[in-house]
Parts: structure tokens; sequence; C-alpha cells
């Protein structure tokens, strides 16, 4: 599955902006994305009481960073051109229903930004 969302954000990427590095601009998307989702889990863990919030030292925070920025180079962007090859024969279906997963990742990644943010009381 998250093949297959690397592969939407570089169509996506080759859409948007000059075609310079539509692979980078695929990883960079999907890792942004992969960055806010954690942030929204690590939040509503925090909301719920499984973390503390400022319990977690900024070098723990920062290597994990470094982690997930390393291993998403090692898994899609070594890898892209067998993850591309793996989904370009998509039928015109299928492009369609990826086009709706990615919209649903997206609009499910935004929701849960607004839902972990603090509210105003």
């Amino acid at each position: 599955m998250f093949d297959y969302l690397y592969y939407r954000f570089y169509l996506l990427g080759k859409l948007v902006g000059n075609q310079d590095e539509p692979k980078s601009k695929a990883m960079y998307l999907f890792l942004v994305f992969q960055i806010i989702n954690l942030f929204s889990l690590a939040m509503l863990a925090a909301k719920f009481g499984f973390i503390i919030s400022g319990d977690i030292p900024l070098t723990i925070v920062a290597a994990f960073g470094i982690f997930i920025i390393i291993l998403n180079y090692f898994i899609f962007y070594r890898r892209h051109d067998s993850i591309a090859v793996k989904y370009i024969t998509e039928s015109k279906k299928q492009r369609e229903r990826g086009f709706v997963i990615l919209a649903t990742y997206i609009l499910v990644t935004a929701i849960a930004v607004f839902l972990v943010l603090p509210s105003k009381k």
C-alpha cells in the first residue's frame, strides 16, 4: 500500500511544477505526510494519556526523524524504478481508484491534524 501511495505522489509530482526530479518530489511529499501523520498519532496518544507531553527528549525525536528520512530513501527512492514498473500498466479504472485512495489519504491526514490540534476554550 505504501508503494502505491508513493507511486501516486510520483504521478502528482510529474503534474505539478516543472518536470525536474518528480521522484524526489514524491519522496518529499510522502515524507511530509508521514511526518504529519506520526505527529497526529503522537498528539492523539498524548490526549489520551499514553504519552505525557514533553517527556520525549528532542534528540530522540530528531533521531527518529532522521531514521524515517533514511528509511524512505531506501524503501522508495532507491526502489523507484521497480515501484513505477509495478504500477505503470494501470487501467483507467485502477487510475481512478488510485486517485480516490490518494485523495482519501490526504483528506484523512488533514482531518487528523484538525482533530488533534488544541481547541481554544
